[in-house]
């Protein structure tokens, strides 16, 4: 026999119009990896790639509307299961921290204001409201649309730098040149604690020590 399928309410998911599209059966997550995966292949991913094919004058409502109503569905749906778990496989903490990492990793990839810029924010806004309405008002940080924000201008040097490294790290000639532009990486990791992982394969590099910090 056929489980009856629950509808949510326009209401609960923003300015989307669901009303022809049935909740998926609440889905049970062990570790905040799975999770993760999911969230990169049905969101973070998933917009990044739809802009990337999208015409270049495309207004923020039309790249927008590129995510369909079923993409953030499912994205609303991982959030909501993810962080309504009792613990110890409550991952609200972990959803909200991640979204924060994936959101700074584009920030130079959108010019502020710019059409893709608002259609990423919005569309990252409802996907995550789950963690608006609840996680967010909890501890006062103030609404995810202004977070998303923040964590994009912080995220565009972030994301500069982590090129910037990776030019680097490939480069054989020009040592000096490449000690003095590891210097200002090296400072720009320790002023934004950068991610240890990034941190810890520079330091295996043999001229490393030598990068004086400017």
């Amino acid at each position: 026999m056929q489980r009856p399928v629950h509808v949510r309410s326009q209401e609960e998911l923003g300015c989307y119009d669901f009303s022809s599209v049935q909740e998926m059966a609440t889905t049970k997550y062990t570790d905040f990896q799975t999770v993760k995966h999911l969230l990169l292949e049905h969101c973070f991913k998933r917009v990044e790639n739809l802009f990337e094919f999208a015409n270049a004058a495309a207004s923020h409502q039309e790249l927008k509307e590129l995510y369909s109503v079923e993409d953030m569905v499912r994205a609303m749906r991982i959030v909501g299961d993810a962080c309504t778990q009792k613990p110890p496989y409550n991952f609200s903490d972990q959803v909200y921290e991640f979204m924060k990492s994936q959101v700074q990793q584009v920030g130079d990839k959108y010019p502020v204001d710019s059409e893709r810029y608002v259609a990423y924010v919005k569309i990252v806004a409802h996907a995550f409201n789950f963690i608006n309405r609840l996680y967010c008002k909890r501890y006062n940080l103030g609404t995810l649309h202004n977070i998303i924000e923040t964590e994009m201008e912080l995220g565009a040097p972030r994301a500069a730098a982590c090129r910037r490294w990776r030019r680097v790290k490939h480069c054989k000639v020009f040592v000096k040149r490449k000690a003095s532009i590891m210097a200002q990486v090296d400072k720009w990791i320790i002023d934004h604690e950068l991610s240890q992982e990034l941190a810890d394969a520079k330091s295996r590099y043999p001229h490393y020590k030598n990068a004086r910090l400017v």
